[in-house]
This record gives C-alpha cells, structure tokens and sequence, in this order.
C-alpha cells in the first residue's frame, strides 16, 4: 500500500472486522466505519502496510483500544 508521498492525500473507508490476537472470544468491532485521509509518511521502524489510526478514529471501529483490530479497507 505505501506508494512514497504520492499516497498522502488519499482517502480510505475502513471497518474493524475482529480482533488481531487468536483467542479473543468477543470482536471489539463498534459496527462502524471511519473515512481517514493519509497525511504522514512510514517510517522506517514502523510496518508500512499498516494504518496508524488516531485515538478519535480507533475509537469509532473498536470498542478496545489496547489491542490490535483486523480491518477491511477500501479507497
């Protein structure tokens, strides 16, 4: 997905699907979705094929915080 700066601008919908960790017996899913527009670059010590997703946008698709989500995405 990280295409350089050519990325920043770009707009993408995303939903939670479920938790990221195996064993977790409840989804943290809300049910909701959240526009989120590219505004920084990957860094280096960070995994570009992630979103790095503000606490206000976290907090519309997952009711947990402290854990990582499994995500769709679409532009």
């Amino acid at each position: 997905m990280w295409d350089g700066p050519k990325i920043c601008g770009r707009k993408y919908s995303i939903v939670c699907t479920g938790s990221a960790m195996e064993g977790v017996p409840e989804s943290p899913c809300t049910g909701g979705g959240v526009v989120v527009t590219i505004v920084d670059m990957c860094l280096a010590t960070e995994s570009c094929g992630n979103f790095g997703l503000s606490a206000a946008a976290f907090s519309q698709i997952s009711r947990d915080t402290d854990f990582p989500i499994a995500i769709n995405y679409t532009e």
